[in-house]
């Protein structure tokens, strides 16, 4: 049923910019260092470094926007990136509401008051995607290709089977 409508509205000339977030930990997976003499040369097996939150606006046509931020996602992260985004789209075409539908999940930051009435000042016209439509979210797709070949070239096992 969402496909159906994601269908009509592109047929109707509409741009899509579905909104989505995911988080990129970094760890050091060697094994071994060099030390001074007599210092121990192993290392634990894995070293996590600082998490950071990847949010990330992608439109039907591919153009990306996205935020690196190092905190976790919530409502106050979630009205700074629409704010700034909001601002970018005003800048690209001052009519962009006109023929642009934001798309999300239904995280409750997504859902929380004030994110809503920031998008009821701005004007900006949003639909929700229906749970569990990881395959209607292009933005999925983008955080699939970082995690598993860019951000992992050597290949390391990421928790998953």
């Amino acid at each position: 049923q969402c496909a159906l409508v994601f269908l009509q509205f592109r047929q109707a000339g509409k741009r899509f910019i579905n909104i989505d977030e995911s988080w990129v930990g970094s760890g050091d997976y060697r094994r071994r260092s060099w030390q001074r003499k007599g210092v121990s040369n192993s290392l634990p097996a894995k070293k996590v470094s600082p998490r950071i939150t990847l949010i990330l606006a992608l439109d039907s046509e591919a153009k990306i926007y996205c935020s690196l931020l190092q905190a976790n996602s919530d409502e106050d992260t979630m009205k700074l990136f629409l704010t700034e985004l909001v601002r970018t789209l005003d800048y690209e075409d001052r009519q962009w509401r006109k023929n642009t539908v934001l798309i999300w999940d239904n995280a409750g930051y997504h859902e929380a008051g004030e994110v809503l009435t920031l998008l009821k000042e701005q004007r900006v016209p949003m639909m929700y995607l229906g749970p569990y439509s990881y395959h209607m979210a292009p933005c999925e797709m983008v955080f699939a290709a970082l995690k598993v070949q860019w951000l992992n070239q050597d290949q390391a096992p990421l928790g998953k089977k």
